[in-house]
């Protein structure tokens, strides 16, 4: 496996179901994983998948503070 570069989000394939992976910061600062279960593995999610993590913008859109 190829280690991801920083700030990136990975799509991957995991007994049937595609996830999104990637690292941030906590609300202490501390370095942290998130991942996030993105359905069963087809072309119409892997596309998707794959246009969310392009944008890089999942842990703005998950962790929107108002």
């Amino acid at each position: 496996m190829v280690k991801a570069q920083k700030g990136s989000v990975v799509v991957s394939a995991a007994d049937g179901r595609l996830r999104l992976r990637w690292s941030g910061r906590d609300a202490q600062g501390r370095g942290k994983r998130y991942t996030l279960a993105f359905g069963a593995v087809n072309a119409t999610n892997r596309l998707a998948a794959e246009r969310l993590a392009r944008e890089g913008s999942v842990s703005d859109v998950l962790f929107e503070v108002r």
